[in-house]
């Protein structure tokens, strides 16, 4: 009886290991994602790089997931610990906001950047997207990532302190 609640203990913890490695990604030396995510950090990460424009801080990140938020927040940058979550909830509701919100995240986490004022409708970094209306985001896409990259977009005075604005997302 002992051996077999031993293997069936050792079986599903390999089990649990491959249900993880299915969920989750590790870059070298970066962040553990969900997989689901992984695309657009991906591409993320392909358009910096196009653009020179550096990602090291990326790699201080521990993990960008799902989790689920207080109201009213699609996704949060917390540099205390280096993590990135996005809402589980309004995935679910709006699943084609994704790239947006990662986007806006890595903003405010890799890049040091800080919100638009709010007149600037159509922007990754506007601090109220209006996540159902996303194909006006997409249909600007290139102009939005003109502007995102922009060497004078607004920053974050201290990148590591997590200002109210981020929480605030």
């Amino acid at each position: 009886l002992f051996v077999f609640f031993s293997f069936a203990l050792t079986t599903s913890s390999a089990q649990d290991n491959d249900i993880k490695k299915d969920w989750y990604h590790q870059y070298s030396n970066g962040p553990k994602v969900d997989t689901i995510l992984k695309p657009y950090i991906d591409y993320f990460i392909d358009e910096c790089k196009k653009r020179e424009v550096s990602i090291k801080r990326f790699y201080n990140l521990e993990i960008i997931s799902f989790s689920v938020l207080p109201d009213n927040v699609t996704g949060v940058c917390v540099p205390k610990q280096n993590a990135v979550y996005i809402d589980a909830y309004v995935f679910r509701i709006f699943p084609q906001s994704l790239k947006l919100l990662v986007f806006h995240e890595l903003g405010h986490c890799v890049l040091g950047l800080a919100h638009v004022p709010t007149e600037y409708k159509i922007a990754i970094m506007n601090p109220a997207l209006d996540l159902s209306n996303s194909d006006s985001y997409y249909d600007n896409w290139e102009a939005m990532l003109t502007m995102f990259f922009d060497d004078n977009h607004p920053k974050i005075k201290d990148s590591n302190n997590c200002c109210p604005d981020i929480l605030k997302d």
